[in-house]
C-alpha cells in the first residue's frame, strides 16, 4: 500500500510561539506547514497547500483580509481557529483553540478528504427549487435568496457536500461546529431547525442516523 500524500497546511498565526507550536505538532502528524503573516505572500504559499488555517483567537481586520486573499487565489478549504463561539468568521469550518493540536490535525484531515464544492457541477447542489452554491456560500429558493448565518450555512454545506449520501452526525458536528458530540447534539438540532424554517422546505434535510439532502437533482 502506497503512503498517503503529505498534507500541506498554510498557517496564519500572529503569535510566533503559537505558530511554531502548531507547526511542530502538525509535523508529527505528517503534515507540512507554510507560515505567513502577510497577505502579499499568500499567492506563492497557498498554491502549494491543501488547506489553510487562520487564527481568530485575537481577531483583527488583517485576519479577515487574509481569508479574502486566500479565497481570491485558491479554492482550498479554510479553517478558523477560534477561542469562543462569539467569533464565527465566514470560512469552511471552525475549531476551538482549547481543543488542542491533535483535534486540529484530525479536523484538517477531515476537511481535506471530505467531498468538496468541486464534487458538484460548478459547486452547486440542487434539490427541487432549492439551490445551494457551496463556493459562493449562497442559498436560493425559487430564485429568492435565503439569508443564513455563517454557522447555519456551514451545517448545510457539510450535508450538501455529501451529494445525497448520509452525513454522519458526529462528523457534521465536528466539521461545522468544531465541537464534540456530547455537548453539541442539541445545538445541532437547533441549527437544523433554523435552516429548515428559513428555507421553508421542512423535508429538504432528512434525518435518520445522520442527515442528508433529499430530492437532489
Amino acid at each position: 500500500m502506497s503512503p498517503r500524500p503529505v498534507i500541506n497546511v498554510f498557517l496564519v498565526e500572529d503569535d510566533r510561539r503559537n505558530s511554531e507550536r502548531i507547526a511542530q505538532a502538525l509535523s508529527k502528524c505528517g503534515m507540512r506547514t507554510l507560515r505567513s503573516r502577510s497577505t502579499g505572500l499568500v499567492f506563492d504559499a497557498v498554491r502549494k497547500c491543501d488547506v489553510a488555517i487562520v487564527s481568530f483567537v485575537s481577531p483583527t481586520e488583517d485576519h479577515v483580509a487574509m481569508v479574502s486573499a486566500i479565497r481570491a487565489v485558491s479554492g482550498i478549504p479554510v479553517l478558523a481557529l477560534i477561542d469562543n463561539d462569539r467569533v464565527r468568521p465566514q470560512v469552511d469550518g471552525h475549531i476551538l483553540a482549547s481543543r488542542g493540536t491533535e483535534e486540529l490535525a484530525a479536523r484538517i484531515v477531515e476537511v481535506v478528504r471530505r467531498p468538496s464544492a468541486d464534487a458538484a457541477p460548478n459547486g452547486v447542489v440542487r434539490a427541487g427549487d432549492v439551490v445551494i452554491d457551496l463556493k459562493k456560500r449562497l442559498v436560493t429558493v425559487d430564485g429568492a435568496e435565503v439569508r443564513l448565518t455563517d454557522t447555519e450555512f456551514s451545517v448545510l454545506a457539510v450535508i450538501a457536500g455529501e451529494r445525497g449520501r448520509l452525513c454522519d452526525k458526529d462528523r457534521l458536528i465536528a466539521q461545522a461546529l468544531g465541537r464534540s458530540t456530547g455537548e453539541a447534539t442539541a445545538v445541532l438540532h437547533v441549527y437544523i431547525s433554523k435552516i429548515r424554517k428559513k428555507i421553508g422546505r421542512p423535508s429538504l434535510i432528512e434525518q435518520a442516523s445522520g442527515y442528508r439532502i433529499s430530492g437532489m437533482t
